[in-house]
């Protein structure tokens, strides 16, 4: 009787192997096929579509720098254009001043050496290059004044952001 109940089991066996042989030598269902990769298409436009999102929701600066001043706090929405923080490069400090009448302006030449105290800093004779001259006047306190840019050659440590300083331009 253990015999026979072994032999039934393993037709059974044999017949349900056949039937998945033979199912396995026709190919998969195309018609499961589709289905899944349909499934697979959808699966992948909503991983694109999670990376887009995620990628909208990071700020990212349009250079390498230290963060000078941040005006975000966590969890605020921000508008796009929105300034949320201030980026410095330390690399390169140029100062700027504004007040060159259009009389002063015309005795500067790009290029020309410059040198910068600050007013925190009066024992600091720090050398430098006018980097640019504007071309396009302000006017202020009743004068025409141009803004003119110096690029500092080595900087003290010690210099911060917002100093306020004196320049000196050397002569042409």
């Amino acid at each position: 009787i253990i015999y026979a109940a072994d032999k039934a089991k393993a037709e059974e066996t044999l017949a349900k192997a056949e039937i998945d042989y033979d199912v396995l030598q026709k190919g998969p269902d195309p018609d499961e096929v589709a289905a899944a990769e349909s499934k697979l298409k959808g699966a992948q436009t909503s991983l694109d579509a999670a990376k887009a999102a995620l990628q909208d929701l990071e700020l990212r600066a349009p250079f390498s720098g230290t963060i000078a001043k941040l005006d975000l706090k966590v969890g605020e929405s921000v508008t796009l254009g929105q300034a949320v923080v201030t980026i410095t490069d330390l690399s390169q400090w140029i100062v700027e001043t504004d007040d060159l009448t259009e009389i002063e302006v015309v005795k500067i030449l790009q290029g020309q050496a410059a040198t910068v105290v600050p007013d925190a800093l009066p024992e600091a004779s720090i050398a430098g290059t006018v980097a640019s001259i504007n071309d396009v006047y302000e006017e202020k306190r009743g004068d025409i004044t141009y803004t003119v840019k110096i690029a500092l050659t080595d900087p003290p440590p010690q210099l911060r952001w917002g100093m306020t300083v004196a320049v000196t331009f050397a002569k042409p």
